[in-house]
């Protein structure tokens, strides 16, 4: 123990010192550690490219539609922490070239993020890569890719494009939303969704199989179709409105609820340790349904597809919205 204590108070004295030091090299003028200028940089490139890939630090990362036949790629950016922009093997890079001395990096803390804009010229793309450790990812709708992965470690990612084959998204804190689009749903093929402690909000979205993971966070889907869904979640919500999977449709929760308005599939299968299971259905269904200690309520059926729910400790009640069509 008087090691571990030993080791830890080392390591603040030494923290301190690199501040001092730091501090000395800029005359004890903090503001030049903590503050750094920020610059406008605009770059413009030919359309000569089918992919991008784009890989930053902290910089939030926004896709726009050029007005123009080039593409521009704005960087507001930290005079020291400058953004690579350039073409290669049919691809725009955007990345990050850090060249601070030592002591610049001793950053206290900053009002600012950068920001990284790209003005596409063309709708249809090969292939998007973005990653940003701790910014923002926003991609707008009436854009097309063949594949596309987004990462960010503590960022929230907006997502409107169509994808044709897949769509990945990963994020740690961050949170998830694809879709929601007010005329026309987002058409994706398939969907591979993932966040520990974000919220995963799927809105106006036809997909092929989808699977979304979350450990903190809640899970909502509504209005659209999919061809299989599985979703998990530890201690969230999984919420899901409107929305129908024409196959099996997988949901596993520890803790969180499953609530269900208007939704269906040919399969369900659902469990929960201590969660509920509520809500309407737009089938009959063939019910297998149990919980160790919870209430229990299903209709009777002989025809449909099968439907199990099982919890340890929830309540399960399910019932059949025969007003609504299932088309």
């Amino acid at each position: 123990m008087k090691k571990a204590f030993l080791i830890a108070f080392c390591l603040v004295v030494a923290g301190i010192a690199m501040i001092a030091v730091a501090a000395h090299s800029q005359s004890f003028d903090f503001s030049k550690l903590i503050n750094a200028e920020y610059v406008t940089n605009r770059h413009s490139v030919p359309s000569t490219f089918t992919s991008i890939a784009v890989d930053v630090d902290t910089a939030d990362v926004v896709f726009d539609h050029a007005m123009s036949g080039d593409c521009i790629v704005e960087c507001h950016e930290r005079d020291t922490l400058i953004h690579s922009v350039y073409v290669e093997d049919n691809t725009l890079h955007v990345k990050l070239d850090d060249n601070r001395k030592w002591y610049e990096k001793i950053v206290l803390f900053s009002f600012k993020s950068p920001k990284i804009t790209i003005y596409l010229p063309l709708n249809n793309y090969d292939k998007l890569s973005a990653k940003s450790d701790t910014g923002d990812i926003v991609v707008p709708d009436n854009l097309r890719f063949d594949n596309a992965v987004l990462d960010s470690d503590t960022g929230d990612i907006e997502f409107n494009a169509d994808v044709v084959s897949s769509l990945k998204i990963d994020s740690d804190t961050g949170g998830i939303a694809v879709g929601n689009r007010s005329v026309d749903n987002l058409n994706l093929g398939k969907l591979n969704a993932s966040t520990d402690t974000g919220n995963i909000d799927i809105d106006c979205v036809n997909a092929g199989d989808v699977r979304l993971e979350t450990d903190t966070g809640s899970i909502k889907l509504k209005v659209g179709r999919c061809s299989a869904l599985i979703a998990e979640s530890d201690t969230g919500n999984v919420k899901i409105t409107d929305f129908i999977a024409d196959g099996k449709m997988t949901i596993d929760t520890d803790t969180g609820n499953v609530l269900f308005t208007n939704a269906d599939a040919a399969e369900l299968e659902i469990e929960t340790h201590t969660g509920d299971v509520e809500g309407t259905l737009l089938t009959p269904k063939i019910f297998y349904a149990h919980s160790q200690t919870g209430y229990v309520y299903t209709p009777e059926s002989l025809v449909g597809g099968r439907c199990k729910i099982t919890s340890d400790t929830g309540d399960i009640n399910i019932r059949i919205n025969s007003i609504v069509a299932h088309n």
